[in-house]
């Protein structure tokens, strides 16, 4: 089986930082989407999986903020 998938994806950024001795907490949300796919194969029980996952946030801020994430995944059906 081979699928492709998509949608949205939020991203919360929480930094901590001193400003003239004084501790300072600042959190943002970043809106973008969310794009990948993968493959899957099974034998009797059996199954492997990989995925491919890019994630962009750029489209609403000026820094590029992107995520690339690959899953492998071995199961057992029972």
């Amino acid at each position: 089986m081979v699928y492709f998938k998509g949608g949205y994806s939020n991203l919360r950024v929480v930094g901590n930082f001193v400003d003239g001795g004084a501790s300072v907490k600042e959190a943002i949300n970043l809106d973008g989407y969310r794009i990948g796919g993968g493959a899957q194969i099974e034998h009797g029980p059996l199954l492997a999986r990989l995925e491919y996952h890019f994630s962009d946030y750029r489209h609403n801020r000026d820094a590029a903020v992107h995520r690339d994430q690959v899953a492998a995944i071995l199961g057992y059906r029972f």
